[in-house]
């Protein structure tokens, strides 16, 4: 293998240079005293971009405040690598070649973690996303650990997070008496594992009467109601991304006889319950965090003090992933003494730390998971203990919309609620 240095060099002098001929830095060169982390913080101008930086810029500044990192300052350069593939590589580019930073982290989609997988490689440094659940990255990990060690994920797979969607399905079904669903999903590779799990996961007794998938960018949901509504289905599961407001909006006017839940990342911003009309009743989980979800004291202080620097609490999900991303790898720096990878590596392998989504161990390359036991290498472990993602439902609490935790059973602080028009 080429060093780092190396690889910097011949990058710089051919394909790389040209592809960051004209652009300028994110957010200015580091100096010989400090420790520089780039960050990929896509869409910055709306609540999930915005959660990615904020995260980033609170912990640089808990860093520099408690004395630095190793004695120096920490520096953080930020690029937004939109919602693209191409643009994503291009400012991974610029994170590596001209800001010349020790680690990254951050981005969001598979496709865009596809483009600079092995360039990650090819470069020897640590990068931790925190926003692709794709389980080829980890089956790739393991398969040739030796070039691949460098990637981490500070949450969990698609899959495990279907596995996880899947056992809140089998305890509403039980306690609710539900014997016929609906399955809604966006047809986008990011969901592809996380529907695939769920659906083998259905509980015997509950029958599948509609499943169909529905373009990314999806405006017009009345159609997939109706069918829904028409089959006769008790609820309704779906993943989206981008517009699930918008299906959850046409829900609620429409008021069908069935409930809704699953995945809508929108959802997991504090103030939906407040922009969105209908999303009281749409039960909901999330990767990383809500804000009425506290599973570790890191998790209150880190709320605590993105309220005191941003006056508001992480506007989405991913503000929780990325702080654990970056904080797990300052405290393996702090452990190592040193930013070198191996070292930094055999730290974040060998040790636990107190995240924000719970207790982070990461996994070893040697994990072979497979989709009934969905730890994969690289990711944080699951279960009781560890990282468990929070199912909550959007409730009127003392006349405001309130995430109430509904899974996993022992942090619920209530339980669901159909929908006022339901009569059950």
């Amino acid at each position: 293998m080429i060093g780092r240095r190396n690889f910097l060099q011949a990058a710089g002098a051919s394909a790389f240079a040209a592809s960051l001929a004209g652009c300028g830095g994110g957010n200015g060169g580091g100096s010989s005293d400090s420790i520089k982390i780039g960050l990929l913080a896509p869409l910055r101008n709306i609540a999930m971009g915005r959660s990615y930086e904020q995260a980033g810029k609170l912990l640089q500044q808990q860093v520099n405040d408690d004395g630095g990192l190793l004695g120096n300052d920490l520096e953080l350069a930020i690029e937004d690598p939109e919602y693209t593939a191409s643009v994503a590589r291009e400012k991974y580019r610029e994170l590596v070649l001209r800001e010349e930073v020790d680690a990254a982290f951050g981005i969001i989609g598979s496709e865009s973690m596809q483009v600079i997988f092995d360039e990650i490689a090819d470069n020897q440094q640590i990068f931790i996303t925190s926003g692709t659940g794709d389980v080829e990255f980890s089956q790739r990990i393991n398969e040739d650990p030796d070039r691949y060690k460098y990637i981490f994920r500070s949450h969990q797979a698609g899959v495990t997070q279907g596995l996880n969607l899947a056992q809140m399905h089998a305890n509403l079904a039980e306690a609710e008496d539900i014997s016929s669903v609906g399955l809604l999903q966006e047809d986008i590779s990011g969901y592809a594992a996380n529907g695939e799990v769920f659906r083998d996961n259905i509980p015997d007794g509950v029958s599948v009467d509609v499943d169909q998938k529905f373009s990314a960018g999806t405006e017009d949901y009345r159609p997939l109601l109706n069918e829904a509504e028409n089959a006769g289905v008790d609820f309704v599961w779906t993943w989206t991304s981008q517009t699930g407001a918008t299906l959850i909006n046409q829900w609620s006017r429409q008021e069908p006889d069935f409930g809704l839940g699953g995945i809508v990342i929108a959802a997991s911003d504090p103030n939906f319950g407040n922009d969105v009309e209908g999303a009281e009743s749409f039960l909901g989980m999330t990767p990383g965090n809500v804000a009425t979800y506290t599973p570790t004291e890191t998790t209150t202080q880190f709320q605590e003090q993105h309220m005191e620097m941003f006056d508001e609490l992480p506007p989405f999900y991913t503000g929780y992933t990325t702080y654990d991303a970056i904080y797990t790898w300052i405290e393996a720096v702090r452990e190592a003494g040193t930013t070198n990878e191996d070292d930094v590596i055999s730290v974040l392998e060998e040790q636990e730390f107190d995240g924000v989504q719970g207790t982070i161990d990461y996994l070893g390359t040697d994990e072979d998971a497979d989709m009934d036991d969905p730890q994969f290498p690289h990711d944080p472990r699951d279960g009781e203990g560890y990282v468990v993602p929070p199912g909550y439902q959007w409730q009127t609490v003392d006349g405001e919309p309130t995430q109430v935790i509904t899974y996993p059973e022992g942090e619920a602080d209530g339980s669901y609620q159909w929908p006022s028009w339901i009569d059950r």
